[in-house]
């Protein structure tokens, strides 16, 4: 694993290009956003194939080092460790540094056992008062996919409880940090294994069990109906659903085989689930969803569910009340560029306002080096408009696939960062080593619809994140690598959303140029001046 200070560079297709003095501009119809600023830092796999930060391969500890800076961890199971080809191994990082110290690292224990497919913060369950977490190996043992779950101590990774599987290719690997869902004063942890009872169709009927967090006792376990496929994914709903002074918890059902999906809610003293919401027609696998989390300090937990094969393939992801399920601000639509509703989370708060937003990704987006370059986008917690997003790196990179989680504040400006995984992401040719990226939030961002443009094209740039009615305007800080600060607009005040959108459409005359531009405004706070980071584009 190397991780690395980020550098100011485009991505590898654009290495070298900037974009032009864009003249003329006028305020617009708000737009889509996109962002282009250097990530914090990086960390890459040290090997061919190791996949760092697979799908639910990163996760934040909290402080384990007790120095007041948050630090995570992250999966690599296709590691070829001591014990043999993909045995897999785990790393925790401090991120009181940057680039980020190694902590510890832990490898599989056999050859095939993919340590690290999973890696999820389950709380302090050692009552050292520091967060523990819970590493899955998804073949153990020996490639055979039956599935192990280890929870330890995010001090030092030393070993608290392991549970396994009863059979090969129960896939028991789906696992969450709950809470204390049995009223016994310890967090609880939930595994989902979705390829639990298969029969003659090759789809498991599932099971879910719930365990105690200090031990791993067996509190109690629920098995699904005929190919329910149940333990599909597992989820802290953080809520009281039926009223009996306990936390509930989610677990949900692929539901094949017309496969509509289903989200339950459990209770550990109910045999049978509470409630049940099954997606509204067949084929959309409405089983995917995020925590229940309070976004904006209502009281009430938010959490997202999404449906990736609803609305013709374009996927929805509906923004729901935990207590009541109910929609409290609506569908989230995919687009036939970046699907939605398979990778999604609550995140902090990215844009000052007080209130936590959302984050969903896209991995099979195709961005300007190829198909599955892999797409992040942030939405308002408070109107779910989009704040802002990145592309990933490279063509084939996954970038977002199942990894993209809030890391608290790991710059110290107050606000959340988030990390985000490209497990596919090579250094050579189809090498996959991976890559984890740690990406800013900021007081002010600077989006635009394109990185690159060509003559008559429609260019926009969008500033979110201000202040409605504060003055804003954009400026051109360098041309052709010439350092400059000349105002492309003048001074112009956020609209009702805390938005600035200004438009034009590229002229040949304006010829080809590399430049960066910037966002100046007055901040959320007194008078003080924020600006954006650097977005750089090219005209071509």
């Amino acid at each position: 694993m190397h991780p690395s200070h980020a550098t100011r560079s485009l991505p590898s297709s654009l290495r070298g290009a900037r974009v032009a003095a864009l003249a003329g501009l006028v305020p617009l119809a708000l737009a889509s956003a996109a962002r282009a600023d250097e990530p914090l830092f990086t960390i890459t796999g040290s090997n061919p194939h190791d996949q760092l930060a697979s799908p639910f391969g990163i996760a934040p500890l909290g402080d384990v080092t007790g120095d007041g800076k948050p630090d995570f961890v992250i999966g690599e199971p296709g590691f070829d460790g001591t014990s043999g080809p993909d045995s897999g191994r785990v790393s925790v990082w401090s991120g009181a540094t940057n680039p980020p110290t190694l902590i510890q690292t832990l490898q599989g224990a056999n050859p095939g056992d993919r340590l690290g497919a999973e890696v999820h913060d389950v709380g302090d369950v050692d009552g050292d008062g520091r967060h523990d977490l819970a590493i899955t190996s998804s073949g153990w043992p020996l490639g055979t996919n039956e599935g192990r779950v280890d929870v330890r101590s995010g001090v030092g990774l030393s070993w608290i409880w392991s549970a396994d599987g009863e059979a090969a290719g129960d896939d028991f690997t789906h696992v969450r940090g709950v809470g204390d869902v049995t009223g016994d004063g310890v967090n609880d942890v939930v595994v989902g294994a979705p390829g639990f009872g298969k029969g003659a169709s090759g789809i498991g009927t599932g099971k879910a069990y719930l365990f105690s967090g200090n031990n791993g006792a067996l509190h109690r376990s629920w098995v699904g109906g005929t190919d329910e496929q149940l333990g599909f994914r597992v989820a802290a709903a953080n809520n009281d659903q039926d009223g009996d002074g306990k936390l509930d918890f989610i677990v949900t059902s692929l539901h094949l085989p017309d496969r509509q999906g289903t989200i339950g809610f459990y209770s550990a003293v109910r045999a049978q689930r509470i409630l049940g919401v099954v997606g509204v027609n067949s084929g959309i696998e409405a089983a995917y969803c995020s925590d229940g989390v309070d976004v904006d300090g209502d009281g009430k937990r938010e959490f997202l569910l999404g449906a990736p094969d609803s609305s013709g393939g374009l996927g929805d992801v509906l923004v729901a009340n935990v207590e009541g399920f109910v929609a409290v601000q609506g569908w989230l639509q995919g687009t036939a560029a970046a699907p939605v509703g398979r990778e999604m989370a609550i995140v902090g708060d990215m844009d000052g306002d007080g209130i936590g937003d959302y984050l969903l990704a896209s991995s099979s987006f195709a961005g300007p080096g190829g198909p599955d370059t892999g797409r992040v986008e942030i939405r308002s917690g408070k109107n779910l408009r989009e704040i802002t997003h990145w592309v990933g790196p490279q063509a084939g990179a996954k970038f977002g696939s199942d990894t993209a989680i809030g890391a608290g504040d790991l710059n110290g400006d107050g606000l959340t960062e988030i990390l985000v995984g490209a497990p596919c992401y090579s250094v050579g040719s189809g090498t996959e080593e991976g890559r984890a990226f740690a990406l800013p939030s900021d007081d002010l961002y600077l989006n635009a619809n394109a990185e690159v443009y060509v003559a008559n094209d429609a260019v926009t740039l969008t500033t979110t994140a201000g202040k409605p009615g504060n003055l804003v305007m954009v400026v051109l800080t360098e041309l052709d690598g010439v350092a400059l600060f000349d105002p492309i607009t003048p001074f112009l005040t956020f609209d009702a959303q805390g938005e600035l959108v200004i438009s034009d459409t590229t002229d040949p005359a304006w010829g080809v140029h590399d430049a960066t531009l910037q966002a100046w405004a007055v901040g959320r706070v007194g008078k003080k001046l924020v600006q954006s980071a650097p977005r750089s584009i090219a005209l071509r």
